[in-house]
């Protein structure tokens, strides 16, 4: 008999956590599941209790693979998947009880419906806690795809329900090019086959920092890699939310071209690095988000922006002060 959720969680060097999200899934309220684990080449003993887990529960199935990244692993998953519905889970994450139950609820209540949850953003030591989004309200909230993205929780794919319909019918697949960003673009790309959209405020989710986590990682080309989630996602927006979405973008854009300039990167000489700003401003989505989302700034930051030049940019910034510019709406993304 096929289950009704196929859970997959992608494993690669979360040995200290695994146990913790296997468990958190095996006591999910909803029990009609499955729960397929995708050891991604891992060299630690992951494989290992991946195998463990399956021996004691029928519900588990374990993929063994070479190292691919998670894009690969999950991809993996969902063509193993048997369920209606397709839920993601990381393996240095877990997931509250009610995470299946409150999502699988949601998606037959809203069968054409974009999902998201809330979550709740931890360090691996504990020491910190807090939800990533507004928690006011205990009952799903309709909207829509720019209400899910205002809240930061359009981006994780571990925060939603996918129909497998949906996403076979499409094709629908992680970008396995892509090492940074993967989940945003495929839940923009399955948000365009949706009507509509449901916020669940309850942080069901647990979304842990760990330091072998990519996103953890320094990265002195975040921007080039964030440019295209912005066009995948803009089709999406409403012409009445488009200038706020591009004035939120053109500040996290702006507050990225100094990442560059980072002493972390010491592959590039000095000269690359404005060089690399130059190709940023000049790019079809940060000079959208110029164009349409600096109406805050003042006339003569604007007509800097327009040079699309980064070491006058620079030099008159650091003259004025940091804060001269970037005057959109900063948020959180995930």
């Amino acid at each position: 008999m096929k289950p009704e959720i196929s859970i997959i969680v992608p494993v690669y060097r979360v040995e200290s956590f695994l146990t913790r999200c296997i468990d958190s899934i095996l006591d999910q309220t909803f029990r009609d599941i499955e729960l397929i684990l995708v050891d991604d080449g891992s060299p630690d003993a992951c494989g290992e209790i991946c195998d463990t887990y399956a021996e004691r529960d029928s519900r588990i199935r374990v993929i063994h693979k070479k190292n691919g990244g998670v894009s690969s692993a999950r991809n993996a998953g969902i063509e193993l998947a048997r369920g209606r519905y397709i839920m993601f889970c990381d393996g240095d994450d877990y997931a509250d009880p009610e995470w299946c139950s409150a999502l699988h609820g949601a998606a037959e209540r809203y069968n054409d419906a974009f999902i998201s949850c809330n979550c709740r953003r931890e360090r691996a030591d504990g020491s910190e806690s807090k939800p990533m989004a507004d928690t006011s309200g205990d009952n799903e909230t309709l909207t829509d795809y720019y209400g899910i993205f205002r809240r930061g929780v359009s981006g994780s794919a571990c925060l939603k329900i996918f129909s497998v319909d949906k996403i076979k019918n499409a094709a629908l697949r992680f970008d396995e090019g892509r090492s940074i960003g993967e989940d945003a673009v495929f839940c923009a790309e399955y948000a365009a086959l949706c009507k509509g959209a449901v916020y669940l405020p309850r942080p069901l989710y647990h979304y842990v920092s760990n330091v072998y986590g990519a996103m953890s990682l320094y990265r002195y080309d975040m921007l080039s890699l964030q440019l295209p989630i912005m066009s995948a996602r803009l089709p999406l927006i409403s012409e009445g939310d488009r200038e706020d979405f591009l004035r939120w973008h053109y500040s996290y854009f702006y507050s990225m071209l100094d990442i560059v300039f980072d002493p972390r990167n010491t592959k590039m000489t000095r000269s690359e690095k404005y060089a690399y700003s130059n190709r940023m401003l000049r790019s079809a989505e940060l000079g959208l988000c110029i164009k349409h989302g600096t109406k805050n700034e003042k006339f003569y930051i604007r007509w800097l922006l327009k040079t699309r030049n980064y070491r006058l940019i620079r030099l008159f910034r650091n003259m004025c002060g940091k804060g001269t510019f970037g005057s959109g709406q900063k948020g959180k993304m995930l």
